[in-house]
Protein backbone atom coordinates (compact mmCIF):
# COMPACT_ATOMS: atom_id res chain seq x y z
CA UNK A 1 0.00 0.00 0.00
CA UNK A 2 1.42 3.47 -1.28
CA UNK A 3 2.00 5.87 1.51
CA UNK A 4 0.70 9.47 0.72
CA UNK A 5 2.40 12.31 2.97
CA UNK A 6 -0.04 14.67 4.78
CA UNK A 7 -0.38 18.56 3.85
CA UNK A 8 1.36 19.06 6.72
CA UNK A 9 4.55 17.29 6.34
CA UNK A 10 4.67 18.61 2.84
CA UNK A 11 4.29 22.04 3.91
CA UNK A 12 7.21 21.37 6.53
CA UNK A 13 9.40 19.70 3.69
CA UNK A 14 8.64 22.83 1.17
CA UNK A 15 9.92 25.29 4.69
CA UNK A 16 13.02 23.35 5.11
CA UNK A 17 13.76 23.24 0.95
CA UNK A 18 12.88 26.77 0.64
CA UNK A 19 15.66 27.82 3.54
CA UNK A 20 18.00 25.54 1.92
CA UNK A 21 17.47 27.87 -1.52
CA UNK A 22 17.69 30.81 0.20
CA UNK A 23 20.88 30.39 1.75
CA UNK A 24 22.22 28.90 -1.61
CA UNK A 25 20.47 31.19 -4.04
CA UNK A 26 22.18 34.20 -1.69
CA UNK A 27 25.41 32.56 -2.47
CA UNK A 28 25.12 32.29 -6.23
CA UNK A 29 23.41 35.53 -6.02
CA UNK A 30 26.73 37.07 -4.47
CA UNK A 31 29.33 34.96 -6.23
CA UNK A 32 27.01 36.45 -10.01
CA UNK A 33 27.55 40.18 -8.72
CA UNK A 34 31.33 39.88 -8.71
CA UNK A 35 31.35 38.95 -12.13
CA UNK A 36 28.97 41.68 -13.44
CA UNK A 37 30.16 44.00 -11.36
CA UNK A 38 32.64 46.86 -12.94
CA UNK A 39 34.87 46.15 -9.96
CA UNK A 40 34.43 42.07 -10.30
CA UNK A 41 37.18 39.86 -11.17
CA UNK A 42 36.01 38.70 -14.12
CA UNK A 43 39.36 37.21 -15.91
CA UNK A 44 38.69 34.09 -13.81
CA UNK A 45 35.35 33.80 -14.87
CA UNK A 46 36.58 33.58 -18.53
CA UNK A 47 39.50 31.42 -18.23
CA UNK A 48 39.28 27.92 -18.72
CA UNK A 49 38.43 25.12 -16.34
CA UNK A 50 38.71 27.92 -13.54
CA UNK A 51 37.42 27.30 -10.17
CA UNK A 52 34.40 30.52 -9.84
CA UNK A 53 33.35 29.47 -13.16
CA UNK A 54 33.30 26.01 -12.50
CA UNK A 55 31.64 26.72 -9.32
CA UNK A 56 28.99 28.93 -10.50
CA UNK A 57 27.98 26.12 -12.87
CA UNK A 58 27.85 23.37 -10.36
CA UNK A 59 25.26 25.81 -7.90
CA UNK A 60 23.35 26.45 -11.29
CA UNK A 61 22.69 23.49 -12.26
CA UNK A 62 22.16 22.14 -8.39
CA UNK A 63 19.81 25.10 -7.92
CA UNK A 64 17.95 24.17 -10.93
CA UNK A 65 17.12 20.92 -9.58
CA UNK A 66 16.25 22.15 -6.31
CA UNK A 67 13.79 24.46 -7.92
CA UNK A 68 11.98 22.03 -9.93
CA UNK A 69 11.77 19.86 -6.55
CA UNK A 70 10.34 23.11 -4.54
CA UNK A 71 7.90 23.08 -7.83
CA UNK A 72 7.16 19.52 -7.52
CA UNK A 73 6.61 19.76 -3.58
CA UNK A 74 3.85 22.88 -4.28
CA UNK A 75 2.01 20.40 -6.74
CA UNK A 76 1.81 18.18 -4.46
CA UNK A 77 0.22 20.43 -1.40
CA UNK A 78 -2.34 21.34 -4.19
CA UNK A 79 -3.45 17.99 -4.51
CA UNK A 80 -3.40 17.36 -0.87
CA UNK A 81 -5.40 20.35 -0.37
CA UNK A 82 -8.11 19.37 -3.04
CA UNK A 83 -8.91 15.61 -1.12
CA UNK A 84 -9.59 18.36 2.21
CA UNK A 85 -13.02 18.16 2.59
CA UNK A 86 -13.18 21.74 3.01
CA UNK A 87 -9.88 23.74 2.80
CA UNK A 88 -10.18 26.66 5.29
CA UNK A 89 -8.86 30.41 4.11
CA UNK A 90 -5.26 29.92 5.97
CA UNK A 91 -4.51 26.94 4.33
CA UNK A 92 -5.27 28.60 0.63
CA UNK A 93 -3.30 31.37 1.53
CA UNK A 94 -0.27 29.56 2.89
CA UNK A 95 -0.06 27.53 -0.57
CA UNK A 96 -0.60 31.24 -2.09
CA UNK A 97 2.80 32.08 -0.47
CA UNK A 98 4.61 28.90 -1.09
CA UNK A 99 4.37 29.81 -4.63
CA UNK A 100 5.03 33.02 -4.35
CA UNK A 101 8.02 31.97 -2.69
CA UNK A 102 8.98 29.57 -5.53
CA UNK A 103 8.24 32.32 -8.12
CA UNK A 104 10.43 34.75 -6.26
CA UNK A 105 13.09 32.26 -6.52
CA UNK A 106 13.02 31.68 -9.76
CA UNK A 107 13.20 35.29 -10.71
CA UNK A 108 16.12 35.75 -9.27
CA UNK A 109 17.88 33.01 -10.53
CA UNK A 110 17.62 33.17 -13.67
CA UNK A 111 18.20 37.25 -13.58
CA UNK A 112 21.12 36.56 -12.03
CA UNK A 113 21.97 33.42 -14.01
CA UNK A 114 20.99 35.83 -17.19
CA UNK A 115 23.67 38.37 -16.25
CA UNK A 116 26.46 36.24 -15.91
CA UNK A 117 25.74 34.64 -19.57
CA UNK A 118 25.42 38.39 -20.88
CA UNK A 119 28.79 38.99 -19.64
CA UNK A 120 30.67 36.07 -20.63
CA UNK A 121 29.51 36.47 -24.50
CA UNK A 122 30.35 40.07 -24.69
CA UNK A 123 33.67 39.60 -22.49
CA UNK A 124 34.73 36.48 -24.82
CA UNK A 125 33.88 38.49 -28.13
CA UNK A 126 35.66 41.53 -26.55
CA UNK A 127 38.73 38.73 -26.16
CA UNK A 128 38.47 37.36 -29.20
CA UNK A 129 38.41 40.61 -30.90
CA UNK A 130 41.61 42.10 -29.12
CA UNK A 131 43.41 38.83 -30.35
CA UNK A 132 42.00 38.80 -34.02
CA UNK A 133 42.63 43.09 -34.24
CA UNK A 134 46.24 43.41 -32.71
CA UNK A 135 47.64 44.53 -36.45
CA UNK A 136 44.30 46.59 -37.19
CA UNK A 137 45.19 48.10 -34.05
CA UNK A 138 48.45 48.82 -34.60
CA UNK A 139 47.46 49.78 -37.99
CA UNK A 140 45.24 52.11 -36.58
CA UNK A 141 47.95 53.58 -33.68
CA UNK A 142 49.87 54.26 -36.54
CA UNK A 143 47.83 56.10 -38.79
CA UNK A 144 46.83 58.35 -35.67
CA UNK A 145 50.01 59.05 -34.91
CA UNK A 146 51.05 60.32 -38.45
CA UNK A 147 47.33 62.43 -38.46
CA UNK A 148 48.36 64.32 -35.13
CA UNK A 149 52.37 64.89 -36.79
CA UNK A 150 50.22 66.22 -39.11
CA UNK A 151 48.21 68.47 -37.11
CA UNK A 152 51.29 69.73 -35.19
CA UNK A 153 52.71 70.79 -38.18
CA UNK A 154 49.56 72.53 -39.46
CA UNK A 155 49.08 74.16 -35.86
CA UNK A 156 53.10 75.52 -36.30
CA UNK A 157 52.66 76.76 -40.22
CA UNK A 158 49.34 78.70 -38.78
CA UNK A 159 51.58 80.40 -35.72
CA UNK A 160 53.99 81.52 -38.13
CA UNK A 161 51.50 83.18 -40.69
CA UNK A 162 50.16 84.32 -37.98
CA UNK A 163 53.32 85.86 -36.75
CA UNK A 164 53.50 86.94 -40.10
CA UNK A 165 50.85 88.97 -40.33
CA UNK A 166 50.85 90.82 -37.17
CA UNK A 167 54.65 91.89 -38.37
CA UNK A 168 52.56 93.08 -41.56
CA UNK A 169 50.40 94.91 -39.93
CA UNK A 170 52.48 96.71 -37.25
CA UNK A 171 54.66 97.98 -40.71
CA UNK A 172 51.66 99.33 -42.32
CA UNK A 173 50.47 101.16 -39.15
CA UNK A 174 54.27 102.05 -39.09
CA UNK A 175 54.26 103.26 -42.21
CA UNK A 176 50.40 104.74 -42.17
CA UNK A 177 51.84 107.02 -39.66
CA UNK A 178 54.86 108.02 -41.44
CA UNK A 179 52.72 108.64 -44.55
CA UNK A 180 50.11 110.83 -42.89
CA UNK A 181 52.86 113.18 -41.18
CA UNK A 182 54.08 113.22 -44.78
CA UNK A 183 50.73 114.00 -46.02
CA UNK A 184 50.20 116.76 -44.00
CA UNK A 185 53.65 118.49 -44.80
CA UNK A 186 52.76 117.77 -48.70
CA UNK A 187 49.15 119.15 -48.35
CA UNK A 188 50.83 122.24 -46.78
CA UNK A 189 53.35 122.56 -49.45
CA UNK A 190 50.91 121.40 -52.18
CA UNK A 191 48.45 124.49 -50.96
CA UNK A 192 51.14 126.97 -52.08
CA UNK A 193 51.41 125.45 -55.31
CA UNK A 194 48.72 124.36 -57.74
CA UNK A 195 50.15 122.07 -60.47
CA UNK A 196 52.53 120.20 -57.32
CA UNK A 197 49.19 119.21 -55.67
CA UNK A 198 47.46 117.67 -59.28
CA UNK A 199 50.62 115.74 -59.18
CA UNK A 200 50.48 114.71 -55.72
CA UNK A 201 46.73 113.60 -56.09
CA UNK A 202 47.70 111.47 -58.88
CA UNK A 203 50.11 109.60 -56.73
CA UNK A 204 48.07 109.57 -53.55
CA UNK A 205 45.36 107.38 -56.26
CA UNK A 206 48.02 105.13 -57.75
CA UNK A 207 49.43 104.72 -54.01
CA UNK A 208 45.82 103.88 -52.62
CA UNK A 209 45.66 101.43 -55.60
CA UNK A 210 48.56 99.48 -55.20
CA UNK A 211 47.64 99.07 -51.20
CA UNK A 212 44.79 97.67 -51.75
CA UNK A 213 46.16 95.26 -54.24
CA UNK A 214 48.71 93.84 -51.53
CA UNK A 215 46.27 93.73 -49.05
CA UNK A 216 44.09 91.28 -51.77
CA UNK A 217 47.80 89.29 -52.18
CA UNK A 218 48.00 88.83 -48.92
CA UNK A 219 44.59 87.73 -47.86
CA UNK A 220 44.42 85.23 -50.70
CA UNK A 221 47.42 83.81 -49.32
CA UNK A 222 46.05 83.35 -45.88
CA UNK A 223 42.91 81.87 -46.88
CA UNK A 224 45.08 79.32 -49.16
CA UNK A 225 47.18 78.21 -46.65
CA UNK A 226 44.35 77.35 -43.92
CA UNK A 227 42.14 75.57 -47.11
CA UNK A 228 45.55 73.26 -47.32
CA UNK A 229 45.51 72.82 -43.49
CA UNK A 230 41.88 71.92 -43.74
CA UNK A 231 42.06 69.30 -46.34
Amino acid sequence: MSYYPTLEELRKSARALENEIDQKLSSFTKLGSKYTSDFGDRSSFLSNGSSSSQMFDTMAIELHELLDKLASLNESMSSAMDTLPVADAVTKHTLQRHREILKNYRDEFEATRKKVQERRQREELFRTLNGNGSRQDQSLSAMLQRENDHAKRGHHLIDNTINVALNIRENLGQQQRLMKTIHQKVTTFANRFPLVNSLLQKIYVRKRRDAIVLGSVIALCVVLILIYLIH
